[in-house]
């Protein structure tokens, strides 16, 4: 769920593109934000919010405003899509609508953040070409189920409860409640050589996890039959760097600094662009599983310039060690605006 600062972000820009003051109490919300999509109590809580912190939203209020002084002059409405959940496949978040010109807008506030898959997505689905799974493995009982239980034992014999001696059993039979107990005593509780220990443990099944997931990724790929590569190199295109059926734009701030760039759609990238390769390199100096992935494209057009992209995935749990399996969370090393192909606005 979106909170509240992430909500206030993207009406910002929204009512900069409609040239209406946010905290104008006179505005007529049903006319601007069409299909209720901006009810009465979410209006109150984002001016609320505004004006909480006002220096940082006015900036995505001048964005609007540049937005619509460049594009969007005869602009009254639009949609506020940020709360509509998003189809498991849409690579381009829609968190903003203009139905007139039937223009997407998505808003980013200082992350780097790509996407958050689960590792099966990640490193099995997607570069097998595969739909992605609504429900995976647990991934570090997949990829080093042998350091996982000696991390497990460890901390389970210290433990002051009875638990399953088997991590797998723990993994299908404890309760949110237990789990989170545990959870309090491995980050809390242990202590000298007991917490010394743990740590070495923890980075060991780490560093087996991206050793063995970034072996994985590069295998699917190495394996895939030259007459699937192209549709699986889309498919890397559009989740890595949001490319989506229709082109949209990508507007926020980055280091504090205001961008907005137009995403292609992957039709119009394909015509001047293709992708030279896709590797996985694991990083076994984070302390965590972390594994890198390089994307290189060619510009069709000078076939000698390629560019390399950064990306990393951090794959850990996301409420904390034993509790719930690990998510995979997409990271690029790189600005928006320095994409090639992608057009800047500012």
């Amino acid at each position: 769920m979106a909170t509240r600062k992430t909500e206030a972000t993207e009406l910002s820009v929204g009512f900069g593109i409609l040239g209406v003051n946010p905290l104008d109490q006179k505005a007529d919300i049903g006319h601007l934000f069409l299909d209720d999509s901006l009810p009465i109590p979410k209006w109150r809580d984002f001016q609320e919010e505004y004006a909480h912190d006002e220096k940082l939203y006015r900036k995505f209020v001048e964005l609007g405003l540049y937005l619509r002084e460049l594009r969007f002059r005869n602009v009254n409405h639009l949609i506020w899509a940020g709360p509509q959940q998003q189809a498991a496949t849409a690579s381009g978040a829609k968190d903003l609508f203009i139905p007139s010109l039937n223009m997407p807008i998505s808003v980013k506030n200082d992350s780097n953040v790509v996407s958050n898959a689960s590792p099966h997505n990640l490193f099995r689905s997607l570069p097998q070409g595969k739909a992605p799974a609504s429900r995976a493995e647990h991934w570090f009982l997949e990829k080093d189920s042998t350091g996982y239980q000696q991390l497990y034992k460890f901390a389970r014999d210290l433990f002051h409860k009875e638990l399953p001696s088997d991590a797998n059993e723990f993994e299908s039979q404890i309760s949110r409640s237990e789990r989170d107990e545990f959870q309090d005593f491995v980050t809390k509780e242990l202590t000298g050589q007991d917490k010394k220990h743990f740590e070495i443990l923890y980075t060991d099944m780490c560093g087996n996890v991206a050793q063995n997931s970034a072996i994985e990724f590069n295998g699917h790929l190495d394996n895939l039959p030259s007459n699937e590569r192209s549709a699986v190199h889309e498919s890397v295109m559009r989740q890595f760097f949001r490319i989506d059926t229709v082109p949209y734009l990508l507007v926020g701030l980055d280091k504090r600094k205001g961008f907005a760039v137009q995403i292609p759609d992957l039709t119009t990238w394909k015509r001047r662009w293709r992708v030279e390769g896709v590797k996985a390199i694991p990083d076994l100096g984070r302390g965590q599983s972390v594994v890198k992935i390089t994307v290189t494209t060619v510009d069709k057009n000078s076939r000698t310039v390629i560019y390399d992209f950064g990306f990393r995935v951090e794959i850990r749990w996301s409420h904390g060690k034993f509790c719930g399996n690990p998510e995979g969370k997409l990271y690029k090393s790189f600005a928006w605006t320095g994409v090639p192909f992608f057009e800047n606005l500012i």
